[in-house]
């Protein structure tokens, strides 16, 4: 599969290149970054092995008007398509958010500014999508995809998920301390893997790009949701393991753990067929 993700802006080349590079980590084929010019050289920098094309881009380098038609003049090559990491709340580019998600055909995974482009009256337009939708929020974007407290949205997680979940028509990845997934018939999925370290910058970065990855290989929604947030929590573990501590974790550690994350799932399932 080919992963396309809409992700960054002037000043946060990272979180696309994160999302990118973790397409690539979980057995994408291909995974291009489409960004605001300005990035570009920084994304294409980080790894050789991303691709990159550049979108129009506004004085505060950001997304432009015009950005969601170049990308949608893309996704005939692409297989699956990720939204969100480091895109902004500038008007204008959440105004080509919206636009790109429910205009594209296909399958979407929605992170940061793009679940925040869809919070308020915005969410209805969300369960009018065609093409499968994965949402993979924390507590804040939650509660502001509801208009509620993210008091409210820790107060009762399952229900907030499963609430996320029917509203879109599509899977919701709640983060945070025991990662909830969940699908609109009320299927509710608690993950066990994870630790403190992993409240750092960059990680929900890369789980989008992991979960798209995923996608993109064949998995079903809720499949690729779930597989995606144990392996990218079990890396995290792992790297602690090996030489890492909670208070030096990075999204670029667990990445370089995933290798041993998918050969535990491996040996499982060996054991398991035994």
């Amino acid at each position: 599969g080919h992963v396309l993700s809409v992700a960054g802006s002037a000043g946060k080349a990272g979180a696309a290149a994160l999302t990118g590079w973790g397409a690539l980590r979980v057995g994408a084929g291909l995974s291009t970054v489409a960004s605001p010019s300005s990035p570009r050289p920084e994304i294409a920098g980080f790894a050789p092995e991303l691709m990159t094309e550049a979108l129009p881009e506004g004085s505060e380098g950001t997304l432009a008007k015009g950005a969601h038609s170049v990308v949608l003049g893309l996704v005939d090559s692409h297989t699956v398509l990720a939204v969100g990491p480091g895109l902004s709340t500038q008007p204008v580019c959440q105004t080509e958010i919206r636009r790109l998600v429910q205009k594209s055909p296909l399958p979407v995974v929605l992170d940061a500014d793009g679940i925040n482009a869809f919070a308020g009256r915005y969410l209805t337009a969300l369960a009018k999508r065609r093409a499968s939708l994965i949402l993979t929020p924390h507590p804040g974007e939650a509660a502001r995809l509801l208009g509620v407290s993210a008091e409210e949205i820790q107060f009762d997680r399952v229900a907030s998920a499963r609430r996320i979940a029917k509203l879109c028509k599509g899977v919701c990845v709640l983060k945070g301390y025991r990662t909830i997934t969940a699908d609109p018939d009320g299927l509710a999925v608690i993950n066990s893997t994870g630790n403190p370290g992993m409240a750092s910058g960059g990680m929900g970065d890369l789980l989008t790009g992991m979960i798209a990855g995923l996608l993109a290989q064949g998995l079903e929604g809720m499949d690729a949701a779930i597989l995606g947030v144990y392996l990218h929590s079990l890396a995290a573990d792992l790297a602690l393991e090996a030489n890492e501590t909670e208070a030096t974790l990075t999204a670029s550690a667990v990445a370089l753990a995933l290798p041993e994350a998918f050969h535990q799932l491996a040996e499982a399932d060996r054991s398991a067929g035994d």
